[in-house]
């Protein structure tokens, strides 16, 4: 242990302490009985006190060092008075390592209750979305809602000044705007978010939980019929690369949109007519084998190839996906008259044709990548590969006769490139 101090210590004079030599490092004491400040070769100043300890082996008294904290995540006065309770421990015959502890943990607990307590719903927010949103099938579409729905009014609130009746305010706005889905997702979205903030302990409590939806969640039945295909097909054949080229493809493959939209060259096996969606890419979050029919294998040996890039569908030489769908659908929607319906819907009505088709429900099912249930799902590993393949030419034959009925002659029309006339 150092030699007593001559005089106390002082911030000012902590703040001009310099590094120790090299390898070195030094204590300089306080008057405070006991507390001493250490400084390394780094320039890390650290406060301890020493005190006088029977050793557990032998119950002899020991000099004993008990770190209080570093300077100046903690103060000299602070410090000093740290100081003070181990040396009061020490004479009631109290372990100061034990009590110490105890005290730390305290003292994080307050802190940690006093940051949640400052904590803004923008803050919360944003970290739900950096953290959680890219684990998520939906991860972006949920970031856009969040930001667009909830930050906007909340974004300065506390986290944890929110109540029932706020997210009522704004799920009542989006109703009465006529948008009933939207507040069924913001509704649930806002559920989420609190559940993950309270599973992680950024809010005490959750204010929202076992609220219902606003609304009852309402199925969409819409499936094109084959007029409505026909005059879609033409409307999209007319566009320019590469949206018209999508929407095609959506419907071909009974595909999500995120990913179509995604696909790269070289997830495409032309010579097998497949296309493998990854697993980060995929909703079910396992890897997915869609078959090419032959209509959607010729529209995608007519696209344009990047050296820049693997996108199949993009606007910037396939150095990213295409974005932006609502113009180019309602580009399609003036061209053919058709309207009411979504991107989405594409996938329905392929899925609803499957069935017309005759195609097993189990083989329908795996062509879309829906995750089977129960004992199917543990038992049943066939990959159903061929069946699918099979599944979706038929498709492709049934469209063909759709939009191209046998007395005329089918013509895929030529690929325009972003800015053709």
């Amino acid at each position: 242990m150092p030699r007593r101090a001559s005089k106390d210590l002082t911030e000012l004079g902590i703040k001009r302490l310099t590094k120790a030599a090299p390898g070195k490092r030094r204590e300089i004491p306080d008057a405070t009985p006991g507390l001493v400040l250490r400084v390394t070769d780094q320039g890390a100043k650290t406060f301890a006190v020493y005190y006088r300890w029977p050793d557990p082996s032998g119950g002899r008294l020991k000099q004993m060092r008990l770190t209080l904290g570093d300077w100046p995540r903690i103060d000299l006065e602070t410090a000093r008075g740290k100081a003070r309770r181990v040396r009061s421990w020490v004479k009631q015959g109290l372990d100061p390592k034990l009590h110490f502890a105890a005290e730390v943990a305290t003292e994080r607990a307050e802190a940690d209750k006093a940051n949640r307590s400052l904590l803004t719903f923008k803050d919360l927010a944003e970290s739900y979305i950096k953290r959680e949103c890219p684990k998520l099938a939906q991860g972006k579409s949920y970031a856009g809602t969040i930001r667009r729905e909830l930050i906007i009014p909340w974004g300065r609130r506390l986290a944890s000044d929110l109540r029932r009746r706020d997210l009522t305010e704004i799920t009542d706005k989006i109703v009465d705007s006529n948008r009933p889905a939207v507040a069924f997702r913001v509704h649930e979205i806002a559920k989420r978010l609190y559940s993950w903030a309270l599973d992680r302990g950024e809010v005490e409590a959750h204010p929202f939980a076992g609220m219902r939806p606003p609304v009852k969640k309402q199925p969409r039945r819409r499936v094109l019929t084959d007029g409505e295909i026909q005059a879609l097909w033409a409307a999209w054949s007319g566009q320019a690369y590469p949206f018209g080229r999508l929407q095609q493809v959506l419907l071909l493959t009974g595909q999500r949109v995120s990913e179509v939209a995604g696909m790269r060259w070289s997830e495409i096996n032309r010579e097998g007519a497949t296309w493998v969606i990854p697993p980060e890419r995929s909703k079910s979050r396992r890897e997915h084998l869609v078959p090419l029919g032959s209509i959607a294998l010729a529209i995608l040996e007519a696209l344009p190839t990047w050296g820049g890039g693997d996108h199949v569908f993009s606007t910037r030489g396939g150095r990213t996906p295409v974005s932006g769908f609502g113009k180019a659908k309602s580009v399609a929607d003036d061209a053919s008259g058709v309207t009411g319906w979504r991107l989405h819907d594409l996938r329905r009505t392929c899925r609803t044709r499957l069935a017309a088709l005759g195609v097993p429900e189990i083989v329908a099912e795996r062509v879309l990548n829906h995750v089977p249930k129960g004992l199917s799902a543990v038992y049943n590993l066939h990959d159903y590969e061929a069946e699918k393949a099979e599944a979706l030419q038929a498709w492709n034959n049934a469209l063909q006769l759709i939009i191209d009925p046998p007395e005329n002659v089918v013509s895929l029309g030529a690929v325009r490139r972003p800015g053709a006339a």
